[in-house]
């Protein structure tokens, strides 16, 4: 595979000690080709410095806040924010766990660009995946 081929996630359960290495540590990443997404971004230290030190290609909105987004409008809101913000900055956004359809057509009238989840599929092991291509 190539390096534009493979999607990085950095997770939130950390926070980033050095931030002079992890910007270069990024830049070197974004520099072979590599994508770059942050996951769970809503949780722990997956938060807005984060998207400042990694100019992320790509943004998850955690699960933990998706879920709320039938039943809370304050959470709609956000949500709506997050991925226009996220479009002027050429991010592309991604809204895990989604498990209805109700789900999946209301985050796509709030701009999200991908979803994630069992609605979508059930996990499969990467053998299965390589069939499909």
């Amino acid at each position: 595979m190539r390096p534009s081929e493979i999607v990085l996630e950095l997770t939130e359960q950390r926070e980033v000690l050095n931030t002079r290495m992890y910007k270069r540590a990024i830049r070197q990443l974004k520099k072979e080709g590599f994508i770059i997404a942050i996951d769970d971004f809503g949780e722990g230290n997956a938060n807005l410095e984060m998207i400042l030190n990694t100019s992320p290609n790509i943004i998850k909105i955690s699960g933990k806040i998706i879920q709320h987004v039938e039943n809370l409008e304050a959470v709609r809101s956000i949500i709506k924010g997050i991925a226009k913000q996220n479009r002027a900055a050429n991010i592309k956004t991604v809204a895990e766990f989604i498990e209805t359809k109700k789900q999946a057509e209301i985050l796509r009238d709030l701009g999200v660009d991908y979803g994630q989840g069992w609605f979508f599929s059930q996990p499969k092991p990467a053998i299965e995946l390589n069939r499909i291509r």
